[in-house]
Formats: C-alpha cells, sequence, structure tokens
C-alpha cells in the first residue's frame, strides 16, 4: 500500500542536503509532494538522477530490507530500459 509515500516522505526529508539550484529544487518539491509535474524547462542532471535513485534505494533498504530492494530496483531498471533509450544503469 502506502510504500510509495514512505519513499516520497524519505526523498522530501533529504531534499535539502541535496545542495540543488532553487528552481530545481522547488520543482522536485512540489512534483514529490504531488502538486504538479516538473516542468518541462527544469533540466535535471545525471548527477541528482543518481542521488534521487539512491535516495530511493535507501529508503526501500530501510522499509523492506535490502534483498527485496535489489530485486525491486532490479525490476525497476528492466522496465524502464524496455521503453526508453537513455542508459539507465549509468545513474546506479
Amino acid at each position: 500500500g502506502n510504500m510509495h509515500v514512505k519513499i516520497r516522505l524519505f526523498i522530501l526529508e533529504n531534499l535539502p542536503g541535496m545542495k540543488l539550484p532553487l528552481l530545481t529544487q522547488r520543482a522536485l518539491h512540489a512534483w514529490l509532494s504531488q502538486q504538479y509535474r516538473i516542468p518541462g524547462d527544469i533540466r535535471i542532471d545525471e548527477t541528482v538522477l543518481r542521488h534521487l535513485i539512491n535516495l530511493c534505494y535507501i529508503s526501500l533498504c530501510e522499509f523492506i530490507g535490502p534483498i527485496k530492494a535489489d530485486r525491486l530496483l532490479h525490476e525497476a531498471i528492466l522496465a524502464t530500459e524496455s521503453q526508453c533509450t537513455f542508459p539507465v544503469r549509468r545513474l546506479l
């Protein structure tokens, strides 16, 4: 049920420590708070995406354990790779 809520809250709590440009931080905060989509003119670089994925993984490890977290990350990678041409494994 509410795993996605726990993950979003975990990332929201850790967002200030990421030291992002103000507009990027505000856009991510609003998106994670489910207020609106990230505007198309906001570019999020790979370093930030890598950090966000890492925060998701850390939160999964805390909430469901590392074995299940590894499985879910693997499934997410496969699902993403089947839908886009971006080399998603670069973000790990």
